[in-house]
């Protein structure tokens, strides 16, 4: 047994000190780590006014002992279960992350040949004509497509029966060598609802074929707004107004994962959508035969501008800040895992849950790997001299840096062209290796998602035509679609027509 030796003093503010040999609690007594002692705890109406060692004091220096200590805890436990690798240069690292995960190698025909071959022979045509179409959003080519016309109307594009073959004289060459189409939309619009602000986003929810709708807020305050627009009809719906929220940024339902993925559990009845509003994340939920409902699963200090599903059961946000973090609605925990050089706009899946797809302000659309969150270096966080802007300071010097300069190590870069542009849409097509997004100048570029490579660029309709307003109209939508045959197109809108690019 530890001997004790036990010397009281008495000092002016009636504080008793006893030096021991052991750092071990003791009753009534509180031992200071950096004086390496003992001191009695005095209770509230004995305890000068500035008393260090009070049972107010103590018990608060104790909480936020316990809370250091967890997190000090947590902190080893993540450095030990976590390899770090710094760089990602040579094709064997690459080989050993895949064989991690237990996926097999790609060769060099599905990362080089294949996406090449299936952007090649894209053709376009336009499908929706309106001359104001910001948003769309269908999981099927051959069911409703749903369009937001304008800045508030919500309409739903349904299948026209058109004759096989009805073509109407085909294409008109006017003297300009401009091609009209007289091919008949095969789609008849039908207005299903009305905002109150202009909408930030529209989707469609895969298993129920419902619809969900969010808005900014302008002079009324930003909703989300839930819909079956076959079942229940137009105007009729669920509408949510978060509270102490100024905006609502994005939002991304639950999409159907593939039961035969290792990685991925089993769908299960419930939807679940995930929200961006403002720098929170709200989660909305329904059970089969249910009501919608509601929680704030995670709070952040910066806007929430970017959401997509990893897995069934996971969530990644990305931030203005740059910032990109991951949610368990398992869990019910987060972590801060990578650093984008700028603020996000748009984030997606790669092929693996372990990848994904990240484009921001300034130029910037680059593929992260989570397995590897090393900082960048001083030289990879700047821009390639190609897509280098001169921005010069107050004192007349070149700064060639991002605003965020302690960025992670990133997979693959694609040339991208978006210095301030917010909310350019963007996808990705991991079955055809393709990502696709639109840049500043209302150009559709499309690269190989494993090297970079840009594979087909597509110009924006003529803003010359007639009966076109003159402003530019920002692609604000870009989605890979898969018919019932299994076939995948790019849809795109593109000056307020929907346009379709496939085979």
């Amino acid at each position: 047994m530890t001997a004790f030796v036990f010397t009281c003093r008495y000092r002016e503010k009636q504080l008793v000190e006893i030096e021991v040999m052991d750092g071990r609690e003791l009753p009534g007594f509180y031992w200071d780590s950096e004086k390496k002692r003992y001191f009695k705890v005095l209770p509230g109406y004995k305890a000068p006014p500035d008393a260090k060692y009070s049972k107010e004091n103590i018990k608060k220096q104790r909480e936020a002992d316990k809370a250091k200590m967890k997190e000090d805890s947590h902190l080893r436990q993540r450095r030990k279960q976590t390899v770090m690798v710094p760089r990602d240069k040579s094709r064997l690292h690459r080989v050993y992350h895949d064989g991690e995960i237990g996926h097999r190698r790609r060769s060099y025909y599905q990362q080089h040949v294949w996406p090449s071959a299936c952007a090649s022979q894209l053709e376009s045509h336009r499908v929706l004509e309106s001359h104001a179409i910001k948003y769309f959003a269908g999981e099927n080519t051959s069911k409703t497509i749903y369009t937001v016309i304008g800045e508030v109307a919500v309409y739903s594009q349904n299948p026209a029966e058109v004759p096989v073959g009805a073509d109407y004289g085909g294409k008109v060459r006017q003297h300009d060598n401009r091609h009209w189409s007289l091919r008949p939309f095969p789609y008849h619009a039908t207005a299903i609802a009305r905002m109150t602000s202009p909408v930030s986003s529209i989707n469609s929810l895969p298993s129920s074929g419902g619809l969900v709708v969010t808005t900014l807020g302008a002079e009324r305050p930003p909703v989300v707004y839930l819909t079956d627009p076959e079942r229940d009809g137009p105007y009729v719906g669920q509408q949510f107004t978060p509270k102490s929220c100024p905006t609502i940024w994005t939002s991304s339902p639950r999409p159907n994962f593939s039961v035969s993925d290792s990685n991925s559990v089993s769908e299960t009845t419930t939807e679940h959508i995930a929200v961006g509003a403002s720098t929170n994340l709200l989660l909305f939920s329904r059970a089969p035969g249910g009501n919608w409902d509601s929680k704030t699963v995670l709070q952040s200090k910066s806007d929430l501008l970017a959401l997509e599903w990893l897995s069934p059961n996971t969530i990644c946000t990305g931030h203005r800040n740059g910032r990109i973090q991951i949610y368990d609605i398992r869990a019910k925990g987060s972590a801060r895992v990578l650093r984008h050089p700028a603020p996000i706009t748009q984030i997606r899946r790669a092929d693996d849950f372990t990848r994904l797809v990240c484009a921001g302000l300034c130029n910037t659309l680059t593929m992260y790997d989570l397995r590897k969150a090393q900082a960048a270096t001083e030289a990879e966080a700047r821009l390639p001299h190609k897509e280098r802007k001169r921005k010069r300071d107050r004192k007349g010097k070149t700064n060639w840096k991002l605003p965020f300069p302690h960025s992670s190590n990133y997979t693959v870069r694609y040339a991208y062209k978006n210095a301030d542009v917010q909310g350019l849409g963007m996808d990705v097509c991991p079955k055809l290796g393709l990502v696709a997004a639109a840049d500043e100048e209302n150009r559709l570029n499309v690269w190989n998602m494993y090297t970079g490579q840009v594979v087909k660029k597509y110009k924006s309709v003529d803003q010359t035509e007639p009966e076109r307003p003159a402003e530019p109209k920002r692609i604000r939508c870009v989605r890979f679609v898969e018919d019932e045959d299994g076939d995948t197109s790019l849809w795109a809108t593109s000056e307020g027509s929907v346009m379709k690019y496939g085979w």
